[in-house]
């Protein structure tokens, strides 16, 4: 399948091939007739019948083609060419450019003179994926100070907020813009990560060092208020947890679940809040397949079904820099991603379904101090994982990764949000700066997603 690569430096707008219609290069099926193919003219990426056979006698056989706003495929000029069987005959012929602004009509003749009517409909799709860079600011541009204390991002409804710790500040932007709309000033001076639930709420939630407590608090960025919805002490979460936190489901009604992960660690721990409450009890720690010490690790549970898979990424440097990023599904099943598709460190990721797919969109840096990306991969199969670049299907993996945000010194902070809304879907990603002002900020996408 064919990737296309347009940089974002130049053009503000990208067609994303990410799981193209498919090719159909396999037996059709159809008596005299082994395939037929349709190619856009200046590319070399073939495109096959899509709908699946056995075909009848007057049978329609369907070819999509990507086509985009930006560059609408001309389907009156197109290069078509067919797979014959052993001697059989093509009525018309199919050779250089042919017009299918309209069905064209063929007649396939085996080699025992059997002679069957079908019709070719060529038919445009929007490619899958059209990303589109909405802004960018740097940390300086949105009024911080002290870089090191920004940690945290996340979007709700049409604000993009952003977290900065000891004091605790929450800078609300407009999410499509980037604009100054306020700042939210929080009680608790060690709030570092703030997410969303299913339904745009904010879930900030602090830090476990110097002797704080774990709290979780919801934002009402609109009224500026927060309201406590639980703490575990000391003896329920131990120091560092709180590094990274992800949350699932909602915190007004029904269940939520907070995973939360330390440092120098290799499990992670579940918190529950029900109807907007904590749920009695200490947080549950669980041990990963992952047997390495981390320096940095974020887990996410998909849905809040008793059986969700979860999600996990890890930052390991005490045995040469590496990450790793596995779906647990149970207690004795997991998949990892193959590590040749990202750079050495992955700081963080977010988790979006689109459709019937899924994705991940992860930040990752190849060093300590060096630029930090966004890459988006598509996880809907386990097969996809094991694909690696230069694979043939790879495509179905890889969908696209942003343009760089410059950092400095000793920075390994970074945070991805993600918000879907219908076919749109909403990408930030955040990192800091800690030697100065040129680089860090946040970089702002927009997603349109077709089904295929």
């Amino acid at each position: 399948m064919r990737k296309i690569h347009i940089y974002p430096l130049i053009f503000c707008l990208l067609c994303i091939s990410c799981m193209e219609p498919e090719i159909d290069k396999s037996l059709l099926r159809i008596e005299g007739l082994n395939g037929l193919y349709i190619t856009v003219p200046g590319f070399a990426t073939e495109y096959g019948i899509s709908n699946q056979g056995p075909y009848e006698d007057g049978d329609t056989l369907l070819i999509k083609v990507p086509s985009s706003e930006e560059a609408p495929v001309d389907i009156s000029a197109l290069f078509a060419r067919a797979s014959l069987g052993h001697n059989a005959v093509l009525t018309p012929a199919l050779a250089g450019m042919m017009d299918f602004s309209e069905p064209v009509d063929i007649y396939v003749t085996d080699g025992a003179n059997v002679s069957t009517h079908y019709v070719i409909k060529v038919v445009p799709i929007p490619p899958k994926m059209v990303l589109k860079k909405l802004w960018y600011k740097n940390l300086l541009d949105m009024g911080f100070v002290n870089f090191d204390n920004v940690n945290s991002i996340a979007v709700s409804r049409d604000k993009l907020v952003v977290c900065a710790y000891n004091p605790t500040i929450l800078k609300v932007l407009d999410k499509a813009t980037g604009d100054f709309i306020k700042d939210i000033p929080l009680s608790h001076p060690w709030i570092s990560q703030i997410n969303t639930d299913d339904t745009g709420n904010v879930l900030a939630t602090s830090w476990r060092i110097y002797g704080s407590y774990f709290e979780c608090k919801k934002i009402d960025i609109d009224a500026g208020s927060e309201t406590l919805l639980g703490y575990y002490t000391s003896d329920e979460v131990p120091d560092f947890v709180g590094d990274r936190v992800t949350l699932t489901g909602n915190i007004d009604k029904g269940t939520a679940f907070i995973y939360a992960t330390g440092r120098g660690d290799n499990g992670y721990y579940m918190l529950e809040l029900k109807d907007g409450q904590k749920v009695s009890g200490s947080a549950i720690k669980y041990s990963t397949p992952i047997s390495e010490y981390w320096e940095r690790a974020t887990v996410k549970r998909k849905t809040t079904d008793d059986e969700s898979e979860l999600l996990i990424s890890t930052l390991h440097t005490l045995d040469g820099e590496h990450s790793r990023f596995v779906v647990i599904k149970n207690q004795f099943e997991f998949k990892e991603m193959d590590p040749l598709n990202f750079p050495s460190s992955i700081l963080d990721y977010d988790y979006f379904k689109m459709g019937e797919e899924e994705f991940v969109a992860m930040a990752v840096q190849s060093g300590n101090g060096t630029p930090v990306e966004m890459r988006v991969y598509n996880i809907t199969k386990d097969e996809y994982m094991e694909l690696v670049p230069g694979d043939s299907e790879y495509s179905n993996l890889m969908c696209f990764t942003s343009e760089q945000i410059l950092s400095g010194g000793y920075t390994r902070n970074a945070d991805v949000a993600v918000q879907v809304d219908g076919n749109l879907a909403y990408l930030y990603l955040f990192t800091t700066a800690a030697n100065g002002t040129s680089g860090g900020g946040v970089l702002a996408y927009q997603l349109k997603y077709t089904a295929q």
